[in-house]
């Protein structure tokens, strides 16, 4: 089984975790496990494969952010109210092997139109690409359609999925459009109580 998966995964990585799958399999060949040979770093379009689903399963995160109206004693508005759905991928700087992530990082970036950021959490700096703008969260959910998740997250981004819908076709701005974003979002992440796994071939 193991060499299955080892054959299954071999130039399909893109992180430098691909460091520590090489020593696998080179250990393999010395025990007489396989005759496999090591294969580059994958440098295909991101686009054009289920690689990203599963880092995004591991990793990624979909939002929703609802922020109340509230109105002064007047009457008048204090804070506008806002709707929004957003995406966010983030990474360690360096991972185990001492290697960084920073490579990866970009050409996510580059593929989805936005700016690479990074954080501090705990001591440790992360990288973090966010999407969130109607250009980029189209080309998610084109990608996302074609290549679903797998885990649990694939209901978390069919409930975000429908709620950056009903924004993209302004029924946000309505009452009933918002109940509706409110209640995805109540039952997205941390919130869920109820699993299906239909969606597993």
């Amino acid at each position: 089984m193991l060499i299955l998966v080892v054959k299954l995964l071999n130039g399909l990585l893109r992180t430098p975790k691909i460091e520590q799958f090489n020593a696998l399999i080179y250990w393999l060949k010395a025990n007489g496990y396989a005759d496999l040979d090591t294969m580059p770093v994958d440098t295909s379009s991101l686009l054009k494969n289920g690689w990203l689903a599963g880092f995004i399963d591991a990793d990624g995160g979909f939002k929703i952010r609802i922020t109340q109206r509230i109105l002064d004693a007047w009457g008048k508005v204090a804070r506008k109210g806002r709707v929004a759905c957003s995406f966010v991928l983030e990474q360690r700087m360096h991972s185990s092997t001492g290697l960084s992530y920073e490579q990866i990082m970009l050409l996510l970036c580059t593929t989805f139109k936005c700016k690479l950021n990074n954080s501090t959490h705990n001591g440790c700096i992360y990288y973090i690409m966010n999407l969130s703008s109607m250009v980029q969260l189209p080309l998610l959910v084109k990608y996302l359609d074609t290549y679903p998740l797998l885990s649990s997250k694939y209901l978390d981004y069919q409930n975000w999925r429908q709620a950056h819908i009903l924004m993209r076709e302004g029924q946000h701005l309505t009452p009933e459009g918002l109940d509706q974003i409110s209640k995805l979002k109540s039952e997205m992440n941390n919130s869920r109580t109820q699993y299906t796994w239909n969606h597993l071939p």
